[in-house]
């Protein structure tokens, strides 16, 4: 899956526009930064655009060092949510946390003032406050609802289609360790082998629809359910991971 540009390239360009060990519900353990707080953690805010009417930012934090970031453009015209992911540190010399993309190297990657547990404040590209009088900070909230990997139904967050065509989706039954969805176009079925956070996708079949608006997500989807090695539920989020030395996710999903 193609993700998008980290938000260090966002806030940097605001003077135009202004493995995973364990899966949910795991709370702060040793080795986590007790600057943060209990993980996972869950900050909100809306911070500047140059042309639109503000950026709407949440942030969700893993005790393993995993991180979604959702922004949503309040603009006139449609602008789909941007979803990045990565891992974060934290340098408690500085007292900052840092943002990787798990798409790009270290060179775009963001850094955060902590303002105690409860607020986190942007800062530019050398770690210092930004020029001007906006206001910058997220807002930390109540804690992220999680989600077991089985129930909902998991929306493909980043497909590689154009807009517009049926939404990729893959519901895991935990009944009968099956898996069913669709690719954009075709029905999906699979059999799943779960044990903690290892997940292995099997069998998987669909229908023999012709959609070549959807061919690159059918492609992408397949793709990534046969390489999953392991999974992180983030939130309302689902992260689908291959080997453990791969840190970026195979794909992304939302429930819906």
């Amino acid at each position: 899956m193609a993700y998008v540009l980290s938000v260090y390239r966002r806030l940097a360009g605001l003077s135009l526009c202004l493995a995973v060990l364990a899966a949910a519900g795991c709370t702060n353990h040793a080795g986590a930064p007790a600057s943060l707080g209990d993980l996972p953690a869950h900050y909100q805010g809306t911070l500047p655009c140059a042309d639109c009417a503000g950026i709407d930012y949440s942030l969700l934090l893993s005790a393993h060092h995993i991180y979604v970031l959702r922004e949503h453009y309040d603009s006139d015209r449609p602008v789909g949510d941007v979803i990045e992911t990565g891992r974060w540190r934290v340098r408690d010399d500085v007292n900052q946390l840092q943002l990787t993309p798990s798409d790009t190297d270290a060179r775009f990657t963001s850094l955060w003032r902590i303002d105690g547990h409860d607020k986190l404040t942007a800062l530019d590209e050398h770690g210092q406050p930004i020029d001007s009088d906006a206001d910058y900070a997220l807002k930390r909230t109540a804690g992220p609802t999680q989600h077991d990997l089985a129930g909902p139904r998991w929306m493909l967050a980043d497909a590689p289609d154009r807009p517009g065509g049926s939404p990729a989706y893959i519901r895991f039954h935990k009944d009968a360790n099956r898996v069913t969805g669709s690719t954009g176009c075709n029905r999906l079925t699979a059999r799943y082998q779960q044990n903690n956070a290892q997940l292995h996708v099997e069998h998987a079949a669909t229908t023999r629809r012709a959609c070549p608006d959807q061919a690159d997500t059918e492609q992408a989807l397949g793709e990534a359910l046969r390489r999953t090695r392991h999974f992180e539920t983030l939130g309302a989020f689902l992260l689908l991971y291959g080997t453990e030395s791969d840190p970026s996710p195979l794909a992304v999903f939302r429930a819906a």
